[in-house]
């Protein structure tokens, strides 16, 4: 299967993230490091949020999710994401 330079760096950079976080306890970590850790992993967080909601409509155009038996993209979505399209 093709896989554009995008897609490839991405799996790259989430393997890499999961390598480096696999063995990842709070207790070794001082306490200063561990605030500069969660403003860096916050960050991630954001950018990939970022791009995730970008890349929404692309996912909509793909009718993937109609294919797959899913009453529209948002609700498919929640399902990958494992959320729900209920409100609070």
């Amino acid at each position: 299967m093709f896989q554009s330079v995008l897609e490839q760096e991405v799996a790259t950079t989430e393997a890499r993230l999961r390598e480096s976080l696999a063995g990842l306890d709070p207790d070794d970590i001082p306490a200063g490091e561990a605030t500069r850790l969660f403003d860096g992993l916050d960050r991630i967080v954001r950018t990939a949020t970022a791009a995730r909601t970008l890349l929404a409509r692309r996912v909509d155009d793909s009718l993937e999710w109609k294919h797959r038996g899913y009453r529209s993209a948002a609700e498919f979505m929640a399902a990958r994401s494992g959320t729900s399209l209920g409100l609070p």
